[in-house]
């Protein structure tokens, strides 16, 4: 690893607010089941009633064509479709039209759970793996676009035990944890007679070596589960009116709360996790929405083009949640680098360095049209291996820093390509977050 400290930039930062996560309001044609596309950027919510389908591209509602039925969705992002999965179907959206495909898992029900599992790829379904009056189990089964395969493992999720007058047990939630590559099941509640006489907050973990683990009970109720993509951990809600509280999961103590909201609403309808703006959507009402966002993001996001030639290397964060969180650790990775360096350029204007305004024409230095973007304040030197230097920069634990805007640039050999054999990549732009 190649670490950059920030030693003297205490006059850029300035001071935030306390606070971590905002609600906002969101007017909609409705509110259903719903899922985020992360390749179109898009809020996808069909309405099953009238053969519609509504997305939201941060901005305005479009009407496109529909679907019927009320299914659970997922976004395969290796495939880039929406999966839509119902009793006996399974329906795929490729932004302009929902295609059926035959084949379903065996048993599936509306009531069942469904993510997307980013290690293997591939949509997953936690569905029974028989009828009723038999006593039955919750499966994985997994998509790969064609059929629907039995992923094996010993379940422990019972649903029924066949006694006379009783009915199923139903689990609330289930989100993939792309930090520790584990499939997190929360929450489950006993049904007799069609009436909720039990619930508990009974967290499981599966992956395919250690097997289903399960956890004692752990702080309140609450059917809402996502993965925060920006600080790499599962997160859920739970509601005691007029407060909610979002807590957060470490497998060593159980759910930790770590932000508490006045008058919330309660859930109406549908859930999404848009991994982008790291926004949590949900229905409050048949017309209105409610999402959850940072008060202080830590932002890394493009910002300047790239050296219009081949060989330019390339610049991000090591993992989605490696980001400018206060007392965290930044890591970003240079790549695609043809030699085994590189230079990272770190600052906090784009506008001026000293004297010299930016961006600065670089041509005349030896790298054709190539431009520095970044007032060079810091620099650090990476060594690369297999065409990839990480570099880290500790982010002091000082709520002064929040809001500080800063921007990167990395600085590698490309040799014969220009007089000077040098490329820059493009710039980034990043901010410093309050963290949990």
């Amino acid at each position: 690893m190649n670490t950059l400290t920030i030693v003297s930039a205490c006059a850029f930062f300035v001071d935030s607010a306390a606070c971590q996560v905002v609600s906002s309001n969101l007017l909609s044609p409705l509110t259903n089941n719903m899922v985020y596309d992360s390749v179109r950027d898009r809020l996808i919510v069909p309405d099953g009633g009238f053969g519609i389908t509504h997305e939201f591209d941060g901005t305005n509602w479009i009407q496109v064509v529909g679907l019927g039925g009320t299914p659970l969705m997922a976004f395969d992002e290796q495939r880039e479709q929406v999966v839509a999965v119902g009793p006996g179907m399974t329906m795929e959206w490729d932004g302009q039209s929902w295609i059926s495909i035959n084949s379903a898992p065996p048993y599936a029900r509306f009531d069942d759970l469904i993510t997307y599992h980013r290690g293997r790829g591939r949509v997953i379904s936690l569905s029974p793996d028989g009828v009723a009056p038999q006593p039955r189990l919750l499966q994985l089964y997994e998509w790969d676009g064609m059929a629907w395969t039995l992923i094996p493992s010993q379940s422990p999720l019972i649903i029924t035990n066949n006694s006379p007058g009783q009915s199923d047990w139903t689990y609330h939630a289930m989100v993939y944890d792309e930090a520790r590559d584990k499939v997190i099941v929360f929450g489950r509640s006993w049904h007799s007679s069609g009436t909720q006489s039990a619930a508990y907050a009974t967290t499981w973990e599966w992956d395919p070596i250690t097997g289903w683990v399960q956890y004692p009970d752990s702080g309140p109720l609450g059917a809402t589960l996502w993965f925060d993509s920006h600080r790499g951990v599962p997160l859920r809600l739970s509601w005691s009116p007029p407060t909610a509280q979002i807590l957060r999961w470490d497998p060593a103590v159980g759910w930790i709360a770590v932000n508490t909201l006045t008058n919330l609403p309660l859930i109406y309808a549908g859930t999404a996790y848009d991994r982008i703006r790291n926004r949590f959507y949900y229905g409050d009402s048949p017309t209105t929405m409610v999402y959850l966002s940072d008060a202080n993001p830590a932002l890394y996001v493009p910002h300047g083009d790239v050296c219009p030639s081949p060989g330019f290397p390339q610049i991000g964060l090591e993992q989605p949640w490696s980001r400018a969180w206060i007392g965290a650790t930044l890591q970003v990775t240079a790549f695609s680098l043809l030699q085994s360096n590189a230079v990272l350029t770190m600052g906090f204007s784009d506008q001026i360095s000293g004297a010299t305004v930016l961006p600065l024409d670089l041509s005349g230095y030896g790298l054709t049209g190539c431009f520095l973007r970044v007032a060079p304040d810091a620099t650090a030197f990476g060594v690369a291996t297999n065409a990839r230097a990480t570099f880290q920069i500790p982010i002091p634990s000082s709520q002064s820093l929040v809001g500080t805007n800063f921007w990167q640039q990395v600085l590698a050999p490309v040799p014969g390509v220009n007089p000077a054999g040098l490329l820059m990549s493009a710039s980034m732009r990043g901010s410093v977050g309050r963290a949990y």
